[in-house]
Order: structure tokens, then C-alpha cells, then sequence
């Protein structure tokens, strides 16, 4: 009896002696990568066109609409507790007219998935010729969104409700504005184009006017509320809302 103990014993020991050695020699992921849900592990810092090369052919794929993030920090869910925290306190002193513009975008902000934007250009094949469209991922875990082309661009802000409009190609800016539902407090003077990949493009009603300025399908378009000389409040729900938008998972 003694024997078979002493036996499974040193089975046990050698057992583990093992998964641990295994464990030893398998290194940890230094870089993780869900791409549209599917996991890639690196234990070195890949560039771009690695993470892209297993999936490059799998759909026609978008590439402006293609969006980085880092799936790893807190800021950004902080930063929207704060920007819910201050649309609270302006729904509270605003005037009827204007509280229920400010409730539906503290809804809609609510309900947004936000995680660290990576502002960097994605592109298969502009990757692997050109290494300035090639970065090294930094260690860390990261989200990758691929799409086929979008059909559409999102408004929203100073509306009555965020809104999704057909993209038009080769049509300026100023032509979806008829179909938006602004709200009393939007500031039409002033618009922001937050491209896919993160750039933020401000664009005033003069350059409306005299430019022809298009947005990109799959773009979001942030309609600012207007300001007040004795109060930065709105001001700085504006600049909370535009940043938040941009770390946006969408």
C-alpha cells in the first residue's frame, strides 16, 4: 500500500513538474488583438500588416472606416461618467424646451461601449508597402474594427435624437442638414467631422458656404450646443461630448 502511494506521489510530482516547465516555456502574449471578436496573441510587438494579414481578404473591407482601440484603460469610461455627470446638472437647470434634447443625448451617451482611440490610418495595402502606414504595436490588449463600405453617417448632439443618414456620395456637407431634427440650443454655425480613424475636422457654416466639403461614409458628425458669455457650460459639454465621440466603439 505504501508503494502505490509513493507511486502516485511521484506521478503527481512529475506531473506537475511538467505543466509547470510547459508554462516556464511558453511565454505570455505581449499583444492582444480581437478582431471583430476573433482573438490574435503576440508574444513580440507586431506591426499593422500582421494583425491585418490573416484577415486582409476575408470581406472587401473598408479600409477608411477601420478603427483601433485599446481595450486595456479606464480613462474613457471615466471621462463618460463625468460628461453624463454634467449633462445631469444642465438638464436640471435648463428650461423645459431644452431638457429633452439634453435627456435623449444622456441616454444615447449612456448607452455607448468607449475605449481608448488609436488615431492611426488602416490600411492592408498601404501597410505593407509603406511603413509609415505600418506601426508597431505598443504591449497591450486592443479592439479592431473591420467593415464593408458603411451606408451612412451619424449626427448627433444639439438633435432632438441622434440621427443616421444615407450616405450620398459627391454631395457636400450642407445637403443632410435639411433632414436633421436640431434642437433650439444647436449651434449651426459650427460642426465637427470625427473621421473613422479619429481625426476631428471642424467645419464652419462660412466653408459650408464657399467649400466643398463631403464626409466619408462611415463618419460621425458631432452638431455642438451653443455657447454662453456667462457660462462655460455648454462650452465644456461640447469639448466632453467631441473628445468622449471620438473614443466611441461603434
Amino acid at each position: 500500500m505504501k508503494a502505490l502511494f509513493k507511486q502516485i506521489l511521484l506521478v503527481v510530482f512529475v506531473a506537475s513538474w511538467c505543466v509547470a516547465g510547459y508554462a516556464a516555456d511558453t511565454p505570455a502574449a505581449k499583444v492582444v488583438v480581437v478582431v471583430n471578436g476573433k482573438t490574435q496573441q503576440f508574444v513580440t510587438s507586431p506591426r499593422l500588416v500582421d494583425v491585418l494579414a490573416p484577415v486582409a481578404f476575408d470581406q472587401p473591407w473598408y479600409w477608411p472606416a477601420s478603427k483601433l482601440f485599446r481595450a486595456n484603460t479606464s480613462e474613457p469610461e471615466l471621462k463618460k461618467q463625468q460628461t453624463l455627470l454634467l449633462l445631469q446638472q444642465l438638464i436640471e437647470k435648463a428650461s423645459s424646451s431644452n431638457q429633452v434634447s439634453l435627456q435623449v443625448l444622456a441616454s444615447e451617451i449612456a448607452a455607448w461601449q468607449v475605449a481608448q482611440r488609436v488615431s492611426i490610418k488602416i490600411d492592408y495595402e498601404r501597410a505593407r508597402v509603406q511603413l509609415a502606414f505600418n506601426p508597431r504595436f505598443e504591449a497591450g490588449h486592443y479592439q479592431l474594427l473591420l467593415q464593408p463600405r458603411p451606408n451612412d453617417v451619424l449626427f448627433f448632439g444639439a438633435l432632438s435624437r441622434s440621427t443616421n443618414l444615407d450616405h450620398r456620395s459627391a454631395t457636400p456637407l450642407q445637403y443632410y442638414l435639411n433632414d436633421l431634427p436640431f434642437s433650439k440650443n444647436a449651434d449651426r454655425q459650427n460642426l465637427y467631422i470625427i473621421q473613422p480613424h479619429g481625426q476631428v475636422v471642424r467645419v464652419t457654416w462660412q466653408q459650408l458656404r464657399e467649400q466643398h466639403i463631403e464626409v466619408i461614409p462611415g463618419a460621425m458628425v458631432f452638431v455642438p450646443f451653443r455657447t454662453s458669455w456667462f457660462s462655460g457650460d455648454f462650452a465644456r459639454l461640447n469639448q466632453q461630448i467631441l473628445a468622449l465621440a471620438v473614443n466611441r466603439v461603434i
